[in-house]
């Protein structure tokens, strides 16, 4: 919904950004992934059925930057952006050492119901199947 992928370092403009936000937000099944918790999404957090918040160790979150930095500089993956140096580290420092859950905790706090925080893979796995067995026996 930000990157257009149609060439490097291109964003969408808000208007086309924030239309294609709200036409899947008002579909019958969606997934938003991201670290956006602005104004222009909080109508996600309203109509969403679940809200989980991966939360690995710092130091994952640190290998798994670098090696997106790596596959991406490598060709092996393709990028939304100019990866560089100074991109690396601000990854590292300002995004990932600076992140700050607590902040996401307070703007999701009205959603603590549907709120799941995670740390890996089984763990999502395991909230996701206990809710659509819990949805199954509903219906």
């Amino acid at each position: 919904m930000i990157w257009d992928r149609s060439a490097e370092n291109l964003k969408y403009p808000e208007e086309i950004r924030n239309k294609t936000f709200q036409e899947t937000i008002h579909k019958e099944s969606w997934i938003i992934e991201g670290v956006q918790y602005s104004a222009w999404t909080m109508e996600s957090f309203i109509q969403s059925d679940m809200i989980i918040i991966l939360n690995p160790s710092v130091y994952i979150r640190d290998y798994r930057i670098i090696k997106r930095f790596i596959k991406s500089r490598t060709g092996i993956e393709p990028w939304n952006y100019k990866q560089s140096i100074g991109n690396l580290i601000k990854m590292i420092v300002q995004w990932n050492h600076g992140y700050q859950l607590e902040k996401l905790l307070e703007v999701t706090n009205a959603f603590q119901h549907k709120r799941y925080i995670v740390r890996n893979r089984q763990e999502t796995l395991k909230i996701l199947q206990d809710h659509f067995l819990v949805g199954q026996e509903k219906s």
